[in-house]
């Protein structure tokens, strides 16, 4: 699909493309076997990771 024929789509099109590529991109991560996002390997803060055992 080019850009061009973005525009001849109706409403709800733009919409179920976008949903498909989101399923379809979780998927191909999965078949990756990519890690969850942690503050160690990310740009996420170290509040949201896990918090460490302690006594």
């Amino acid at each position: 699909m080019d850009t061009g024929s973005l525009g001849t789509l109706d409403k709800s099109e733009p919409i179920a493309l976008i949903v498909a590529l989101a399923a379809r991109v979780a998927a191909l991560e999965a078949k990756l076997n990519i890690a969850p996002k942690t503050p160690d390997n990310s740009s996420l803060p170290p509040s949201t990771g896990q918090k460490a055992n302690r006594p």
